[in-house]
């Protein structure tokens, strides 16, 4: 990706938003955006992926010992809402351009051989045609290159996993969710929960603590639900042009 050596501004962007955007706040030059949640860890854990867990995610903890070895005394994290941050857009101290801005070096991922395996492995499933052994064995290779020893059926719901673990945060996520109609169905009345910082009275030293506490906003919907109109976008015109609106508008 093009890098400038001269424009510094945060209004050019030359080089990679996302990880300005990504990064914790306060602490780095990040702004703390779209934080991996706690079950996208738990989604690690419960297949012993530790590799790609530890290559996706950076906890909190594990940011401050980075940038404290490397700069000594940091600010401290704000507004961290999930204790989880993305690893792949993470640049440590002496990586990242401090001073530039929007104009960070690392590369956006696009597309990369993992996501062909899986688009493959989906149609062969959904479809009933193409090649049911290459498939399975696209879909395990994605596994074994991650450290896995075992093989796994080639089914819908392992191919989807798949691609959540192996796709984290590299723009797939909400269109998976889209294109399947999977949204109405997480967001059901859910409620979204943050790491919310306090002082902690109960001892005579006063100190800091985080405890997780529901959004508010949730709270006062009774849960966060997706409507189904949202899967589309309202078609202007529609009253002169012939087209037909989309459902919901």
């Amino acid at each position: 990706m093009y890098n400038s050596s001269t424009q510094s501004s945060y209004n050019v962007n030359n080089g990679n938003r996302h990880v300005l955007m990504s990064m914790p706040r306060n602490m780095t030059i990040g702004f703390g955006c779209a934080q991996p949640t706690q079950a996208l860890a738990d989604a690690y854990d419960a297949e012993g992926d530790v590799i790609r867990k530890k290559t996706t995610l950076l906890s909190t903890e594990e940011a401050i010992e980075i940038e404290t070895a490397a700069k000594g005394d940091v600010a401290p994290v704000t507004d961290d809402r999930t204790g989880w941050y993305n690893r792949k857009l993470y640049l440590a101290p002496g990586q990242r351009e401090e001073n530039r801005g929007n104009n960070q070096p690392t590369n956006l991922r696009l597309i990369r051989l993992a996501e062909v395996y899986l688009n493959y492995a989906e149609a062969v499933v959904e479809s009933g045609k193409g090649d049911q052994n290459k498939a399975a064995t696209l879909l395990n290779a994605l596994r074994h290159r991650a450290a896995h020893k075992d093989n796994i059926p080639l089914t819908l719901e392992n191919v989807l996993k798949e691609r959540r673990v192996e796709l984290a945060f590299e723009g797939k996520r909400f269109w998976d969710m889209v294109r399947r109609r999977d949204n109405h169905v997480y967001y059901n009345g859910g409620m979204r929960s943050a790491l919310v910082p306090m002082i902690d009275l109960r001892t005579d030293t006063p100190s800091y603590i985080f405890v997780r506490a529901n959004f508010h906003g949730d709270e006062k919907q009774n849960g966060r639900t997706f409507a189904p109109q949202s899967y589309y976008r309202a078609i202007p015109g529609t009253a002169s042009n012939g087209l037909v609106q989309n459902p919901g508008y």
